[in-house]
């Protein structure tokens, strides 16, 4: 209902600066995660010390699959909040809470960055490229992207039954 309350359009400067910063900012914070300050050995590392603290008596395997389990779901859940903000800078003040057109290009972006990462990942020595890891960074911007349709296509829904109350 209150999308159909006219507001101030804001200014382009501001508009890419609300919209479309926290887009390249998660970019920037995947693309400092892909270096070699964050390559498996060094996080298994970090995670050992953690998990020594809080659980007694883990094995090494143990904490090799605990951090790769993290890593994973890290990859999973990175990849769909970039959708989310992509989805978001092209959907901006839109009134309209779903569009196909935004959500494939929101998708074609995420499926470029994921492969330009890990090729940059081949580039590092500690790290390697993984199409795996592209399929499951996919798969979490697919999963965000579903998530959004569901919530803005029922909304959506509402606000016309709503409107054809009145």
């Amino acid at each position: 209902m209150l999308e159909s309350i006219p507001t101030a359009r804001q200014s382009r400067a501001a508009r890419i600066i609300r919209y479309w910063m926290p887009v390249l900012l998660m970019i920037g914070l995947m693309f400092w995660f892909s270096s070699d300050s964050f390559s498996g050995d060094r996080t298994e590392n970090m995670l050992d010390s953690l998990l020594a603290w809080l659980v007694a008596g883990l094995s090494r395997d143990d904490v090799r699959l605990v951090n790769f389990l993290v890593r994973k779901s890290a990859h999973f859940f990175e990849y769909a909040l970039l959708a989310a903000l992509l989805y978001r800078g092209f959907r901006q003040d839109d009134p309209r809470r779903w569009r196909w057109k935004w959500a494939i290009c929101s998708l074609g972006i995420l499926a470029s960055w994921a492969a330009l990462d890990e090729y940059r990942q081949s580039l590092t020595e500690t790290r390697g490229p993984s199409a795996y890891d592209v399929l499951l960074d996919i798969s979490g911007g697919l999963s965000a992207l579903a998530l959004i349709a569901l919530v803005g296509r029922s909304r959506d829904r509402r606000a016309r039954k709503e409107f054809s109350e009145i």
